[in-house]
């Protein structure tokens, strides 16, 4: 005690004769590690004093873990801050380096692994972006945009879709150089079963009236015979007409050769056999039912049972001398030229009828537009059964007419259903093994969506 008092007086007295600007100065001692003083006065006694740590006299000390945020050694220094850790690699000055491959954000700025700008030109990620695969239904690369609705499917073969020739619209529609029916696409579609050239056959110019002698054609969009009419000019005489035909008067006075018949299974759809005022013989003469049998204008009126011009919107005429051409004509306001969204089927006619599985019982929803303002079904049973067909609409929006066919019977109904409802209903059994056609119409060109539904009763 002694000692430390002395040592005490020596210090005070050296700070005093600083303090009187003597030249003096004060060493002190290093620590003893063993004497129980703090020699060197910085507050640590013998082995609790860092300058002690590797002295024999200390034996095994607490050791100082750099990187654990405790004072593992008792010398109230923790980490780097202790001297013990100043050359340990965890107390390097360096930053801290993204490890790109490892799912931790190593150098703390918030990026972790080919995210951080770090990572850019690091093998680990470079990658080859996804590409999106047109045609299996999901979005492989993340962009929000599945399929051919990926802007990046543009020209892939998937994405293509050719439109099928509709057979009474007076367009290529396929741009195959064929028109109506004079393309093979056409071949199977009861819009060309009649087009042979001879009397009563279908037409929409006299060249194709070949078969008639002076022939003409009487057209739907002209004369409101459906799908036109092929014939001859005469007068009330044995023997003008080519034979299997008879001279009638029209409407007008104008004396025509019609087909001759001796029932209505004599005449094409559209048409009824009929013996008019003043004639003789009985002739094929218009009777449309439906709006599909008149092809241009597709408006059957109701009243005289002929095909009321309406206008086709793609020709350059104006079909229904109106004043009004293509999409200024409010005929046009269900076409698809002009605007109207057709579901993606493409099942607006015969030839390209949708598929319908008869066992899933999910509706289906489907779109109405113009130029033929219909949709196509087909499906052929594995049982024969009872099944109800139920097509779901707004009338207010577009009045819907249901009807069931056979595949061999395409121009005759088996079963139909045209209300002024929201629905229409057909309950019909079917044969196993037998195809069927289930036809959705806009009646008289009207467009709009609907649901269909097929369940068993």
């Amino acid at each position: 005690m002694r000692r430390q008092s002395i040592l005490i007086l020596l210090l005070a007295g050296g700070l005093a004769l600083l303090a009187c600007g003597g030249k003096s100065q004060v060493t002190l001692p290093p620590e003893r590690c063993g004497n129980g003083v703090d020699d060197d006065l910085d507050g640590h006694v013998d082995c609790a004093d860092q300058d002690c740590h590797a002295d024999p006299a200390c034996g095994t000390q607490p050791v100082e873990d750099c990187a654990n945020g405790l004072d593992d050694d008792g010398d109230e220094f923790t980490d780097c801050e202790d001297q013990d850790c100043w050359t340990h690699p965890a107390c390097d000055e360096e930053p801290p380096v993204e490890d790109c491959d490892n799912d931790l954000d190593d150098d703390g700025d918030g990026a972790v692994d080919c995210a951080d700008a770090d990572c850019d030109g690091d093998p680990a990620c470079d990658e080859e972006p996804p590409v999106e695969d047109c045609d299996n239904d999901l979005d492989d690369d993340g962009d929000g945009a599945v399929d051919c609705a990926d802007a990046d499917c543009d020209g892939d073969p998937a994405c293509q879709i050719t439109l099928p020739e509709l057979c009474a619209d007076g367009v290529d529609n396929d741009g195959d150089g064929a028109l109506d029916c004079a393309d093979a696409d056409c071949a199977v579609e009861p819009d060309c079963f009649d087009y042979t050239g001879g009397v009563g056959a279908a037409c929409r110019a006299s060249a194709e009236c070949a078969q008639v002698p002076s022939g003409v054609c009487r057209t739907e969009l002209g004369d409101g015979l459906p799908g036109g009419y092929c014939s001859a000019t005469c007068s009330i005489m044995p023997g003008v007409c080519p034979a299997g035909s008879a001279c009638v008067t029209d409407s007008n006075g104008v004396g025509y050769c019609g087909k001759t018949c001796a029932s209505g299974a004599d005449c094409r759809a559209g048409y009824a056999c009929t013996t008019p005022s003043g004639s003789s013989a009985s002739v094929c003469t218009p009777y449309c039912r439906a709006d599909w049998q008149c092809r241009d204008t597709r408006y059957c009126s109701t009243n005289s049972r002929t095909c009321t011009a309406q206008e086709l919107c793609t020709t350059p005429a104006d079909d229904d001398n109106d004043g009004q051409v293509n999409c200024a004509d409010t005929n046009c306001a269900g076409s698809t030229a002009c605007g109207c969204v057709e579901d993606d089927r493409l099942n607006v006619q015969w030839s390209s009828a949708f598929e319908l599985d008869l066992a899933d019982p999910t509706p289906l929803a489907g779109a109405i537009c113009g130029p033929t303002y219909q949709d196509w079904f087909v499906f052929t049973p594995a049982a024969t059964a009872s099944h109800v067909f139920t097509a779901t609409f707004s009338n207010a929006a577009g009045d819907l007419d249901l009807y069931l066919y056979a595949a061999d019977s395409l121009g005759s109904a088996l079963a139909y259903a045209y209300t002024t409802s929201d629905t229409e209903v057909i309950t019909h059994t079917l044969t196993a093994g037998v195809t069927y056609y289930l036809l959705v119409a806009g009646y008289h060109r009207a467009a709009t969506t609907y649901t269909l539904a097929v369940t068993r009763p």
